[in-house]
């Protein structure tokens, strides 16, 4: 089972004082946005249970409110095995109490071997989720999956940015774990797990 975490979260969600990057950061978040969006057409079509954390009250707090919805039905298709639940909300990877009952049901009803945490932000709504599904699933073999993470550009320079495209390209994900060892200080289990192996 996969679970990505604020998909396309640099796209639609961003203040207007921030909403020009650098060429070096706009090229990595342009990468890491096919890559999700590849991620979560190959998960619809291979039938994989998939849920997509959403931000919560994302209809208010969008850019482009509409155009998240399209672009959401876009990558998941008609698929019935990608499901969503919202954060609490829109900056927050934290779901409501209510969220946490409805996950909690869902994951007994499929019983998952492991769990895979992808989407965005690395140390930010993606640690505070992983956080909050760890406390409440012990025994679960639960990870962080670095070829489905996201880094917020705000986190890095220009030029770590230009080095984690250059190794994305190369199919390398070691700048992504590494950051997501350093941005999980009170640790965290992260699996480099191709998309290619059965999920």
């Amino acid at each position: 089972m996969v679970i990505m975490v604020h998909p396309a979260y640099a796209l639609f969600f961003r203040e207007s004082q921030r909403s020009r990057y650098s060429p070096a950061k706009y090229d990595l978040m342009r990468m890491q946005l096919e890559q999700e969006e590849q991620a979560i057409r190959e998960l619809a079509a291979s039938g994989t249970q998939t849920i997509l954390i959403l931000p919560g009250n994302y209809e208010r707090e969008s850019i482009a409110p509409r155009s998240y919805t399209a672009y959401l039905n876009n990558a998941a298709g008609e698929s019935a095995s990608i499901h969503y639940l919202f954060s609490e909300s829109w900056s927050s990877g934290d779901l409501t109490t209510e969220g946490v009952v409805v996950l909690y049901r869902f994951l007994q009803t499929f019983n998952p071997r492991r769990i895979l945490i992808g989407g965005g932000f690395i140390g930010r709504c993606q640690r505070e989720f992983y956080n909050q599904l760890t406390s409440y699933m012990e025994g679960k073999k639960i990870y962080l999956i670095p070829e489905l993470s996201s880094l917020s550009p705000d986190d890095i320079t220009d030029e770590e940015a230009l080095d984690i495209l250059e190794h994305l390209r190369d199919k390398d994900y070691g700048p992504v774990r590494k950051r997501q060892e350093e941005m999980n200080k009170d640790g965290a289990a992260i699996l480099s797990f191709p998309l290619s192996h059965e999920l």
